[in-house]
């Protein structure tokens, strides 16, 4: 009687073996995400903290031009320097070197100057 029982368990520890073996995988929750090499090489990452921080300084002075748009009373004219302010930055977008990106920051901090003195006189 022992024997029989033995040989009951082996054959389904078996039968349970194979039908794991051949099941198909349940798919998963969260599908794995594949980088493509393509789209990797066209993004490149900052070359140096000089340039992370630039980046940084760059999208914090956009931040703060957008944020000074809100306070135009005219909302045609908010949309327009709106309008403008991302033209500007994406024509500006290709530049490189650290000390051209900082002119160009120092420009565009002068005109937004420019600009909040104009608000404060409108109002």
């Amino acid at each position: 009687m022992r024997a029989s029982h033995i040989l009951r368990s082996a054959a389904a520890s078996a039968s349970t073996a194979s039908a794991t073996a051949t099941a198909t995988p349940k798919p998963s929750r969260y599908p794995r995400r594949r980088l493509d090499p393509s789209k990797a090489a066209s993004t490149p990452a900052p070359a140096s903290i000089k340039h992370f921080i630039l980046r940084s300084q760059v999208l914090s002075f956009y931040r703060s031009m957008i944020r000074l748009t809100r306070r135009c009373s005219d909302p045609a004219q908010s949309l327009e320097v709106r309008r403008h302010t991302r033209s500007e930055i994406e024509t500006m977008r290709g530049a490189k070197e650290p000390h051209h990106i900082k002119a160009l920051l120092q420009e565009g901090r002068r005109k937004m100057e420019q600009f909040e003195t104009l608000l404060n006189m409108t109002k």
